[in-house]
């Protein structure tokens, strides 16, 4: 997998452009005030090549799955940080 950081608005968005394994895609994180603190929204989009683009079906529940975990796994790190513990994301 190559990945290249193609957008970057400090405090507004981070853009990844990715390639490999027979799809590409770019991968948005905002950010946003939100009651008082930061809201963290992530949006990917998926581009299946070749042969995986018979697989889009499977392809697309398994990014909803990586997407949720990874938002819930930065929303432990930030909040064990706020409690004064380290804690590592999957």
């Amino acid at each position: 997998m190559i990945s290249e950081v193609t957008h970057h608005d400090h405090n507004e968005r981070i853009e990844i452009a990715w390639r490999g394994g027979g799809m590409e895609g770019v991968l948005t994180y905002r950010f946003e005030s939100q009651f008082g603190g930061t809201g963290l929204s992530l949006h990917e989009t998926v581009m299946a090549k070749g042969l995986m683009r018979l697989a889009r079906p499977m392809i697309r529940r398994s990014f909803e799955r990586m997407l949720v975990d990874r938002l819930q796994g930065i929303k432990r790190v930030l909040e064990s940080r706020n409690e004064g513990a380290a804690v590592t994301a999957p």
